[in-house]
C-alpha cells in the first residue's frame, strides 16, 4: 500500500515497525538486581538503568515506545506451551534465518539460551534450606497469622523430617496432624514466616509465585526452590526422568517456571489444559519438567513453533537494545530481535520518529 500511494504521487511521512505485546514477560537487570517483569512494566523505567541478557552479555536498553494494537497481532505457539504475542513484523532469529513472526510457520524453531545467574549473587544465611522450605510452601502452604501451614499426604515421611530440621535450624517449631490419608504440619517462628514472605509473593494458588527477590539469588539457591516446589506440587516419574506438574490456571507460577528452568538448563512443557471438577470444567497447567534432556531420537525441541494465530494483545512495544547482533531474550530464554536501533534526532516534532533497522 506504501509503495502505490508513493507511486500515485502520497508522500510517506512515517514509517513505524512495532514489536512485542506489553504482556510478554522478559528477564532484565534493573537498578534493584536481576528480575522477570512484563515489558510494559520495563517501559516505566529509566532506560539507561535497564539491560537486557542477549545470550552471551548484558545489553543496553535504549528506549521503548508504546502503541495501541492495530487488530492483525500474531500468537505464536510454542511446543513448551509458550505463548508470544508481537506483530506480524516483528522478527526473530531462527534456524532458517532472521524471520518476521508473519513469516514463521510450524516445525521453525526460534533460538534459546539459558539466563545467567546474578555476578554478585545474594546468598548468605538463608541457603538452600530456606529455599527448598519456600519451594514447598508455593505448592502445599498457607500462612495464617504466625503459623505455616503445609498440606500433605500420611505417607511423606521423608518430607515431615526435613520440614523438623528446617524449623529447627531456624528457631521455630513444627507440629503435625494425621488423619487417615493426610498430614497437616504447623510452623511456628518469626523467622520461618519472614522466609516465606520473602522469597514467595501472593497468598492463593492462583496467584502465588516467586518473589522478585528469588532471581537475586545463585543458581543453586534456585535449584533447591524448585526442588521444594516439585516436592510439594510433582510427581516423579522415574521411568522417564521426568516431574510431571499439575496445577491451577496461576499465570504468575507458569511465568516463574519457565523463567527458573531457563535459568538452570532444565527442559519445561506446560501447556493450558482443564479438569473436571463438580461438573464444571476448571483450567489448569499441566506439564513436565526434566532437569536432563533424555537424548531419545524422536526428542523435539520446546522452542519449535507448533502454531501461528491471531492474538488478543491491548498494546504493543517496541524495544530497543544498543549492542550488534540486537537481539535479547524473554524470560524464557526464547530470543528475539530488537525493532528499534538508537534513532537519530529529527528536525520535526510532528510525526513518529523513524526508529527502525
Amino acid at each position: 500500500v506504501a509503495f502505490a500511494l508513493q507511486s500515485d504521487g502520497w508522500f510517506l511521512r512515517s514509517d513505524i515497525i512495532w514489536c512485542l505485546s506489553g504482556g510478554t514477560f522478559v528477564y532484565a537487570k534493573t537498578a534493584r538486581g536481576e528480575t522477570v517483569c512484563t515489558v510494559k512494566d520495563l517501559a516505566r523505567l529509566a532506560p539507561e538503568s535497564v539491560q537486557l541478557w542477549n545470550g552471551n552479555r548484558w545489553t543496553r536498553l535504549l528506549g521503548m515506545s508504546q502503541s495501541p494494537r492495530s487488530g492483525d497481532e500474531i500468537e505464536i505457539v510454542l511446543r513448551s506451551g509458550e505463548r508470544i504475542s508481537c506483530t506480524p513484523t516483528h522478527r526473530f532469529p531462527t534456524a532458517r534465518g532472521l524471520l518476521a513472526a508473519a513469516d514463521l510457520r510450524a516445525g521453525d524453531l526460534l533460538a534459546r539460551v539459558t539466563l545467567p545467574e546474578p555476578e554478585t549473587p545474594k546468598d548468605c544465611a538463608l541457603d538452600e534450606d530456606a529455599a527448598w522450605l519456600a519451594g514447598i510452601y508455593l505448592a502445599e502452604g498457607s500462612l495464617s497469622g504466625d503459623t505455616i501451614q503445609i498440606a500433605g499426604h500420611a505417607k511423606e515421611e521423608a518430607r515431615w523430617d526435613r520440614l523438623q530440621r528446617v524449623a529447627r535450624k531456624y528457631g521455630g517449631s513444627i507440629t503435625r496432624t494425621v488423619t487417615g490419608n493426610c498430614m497437616s504440619v504447623r510452623l511456628y517462628g518469626r523467622v520461618l514466616v519472614a522466609i516465606v514472605e520473602e522469597f514467595v509473593s501472593g497468598r492463593v494458588a492462583h496467584d502465588k509465585g516467586f518473589a522478585p527477590t528469588v532471581w537475586r539469588y545463585s543458581n543453586r539457591f534456585l535449584a533447591a526452590f524448585v526442588a521444594g516446589y516439585l516436592d510439594g506440587d510433582g510427581h516423579w516419574d522415574a521411568k522417564n526422568r521426568r516431574w510431571r506438574l499439575g496445577f491451577c490456571r496461576n499465570y504468575n507460577l507458569d511465568r516463574d517456571l519457565r523463567a527458573a528452568c531457563a535459568r538452570l538448563g532444565y527442559t519445561l512443557t506446560l501447556h493450558l489444559s482443564s479438569v473436571p471438577y463438580r461438573g464444571r470444567r476448571v483450567p489448569t497447567f499441566k506439564g513436565e519438567i526434566r532437569m536432563e534432556r533424555s537424548g531419545h531420537h524422536n526428542e523435539r525441541d520446546m522452542g519449535e513453533v507448533v502454531a501461528v494465530q491471531r492474538a488478543r494483545c491491548r498494546n504493543v512495544y517496541d524495544l530497543g537494545v544498543a549492542d550488534d547482533p540486537h537481539v535479547f531474550a524473554l524470560a524464557s530464554g526464547v530470543l528475539t530481535h530488537n525493532s528499534k536501533p538508537n534513532p537519530m534526532p529529527e528536525s520535526v516534532t510532528d510525526r513518529p520518529t523513524k526508529a527502525h533497522e
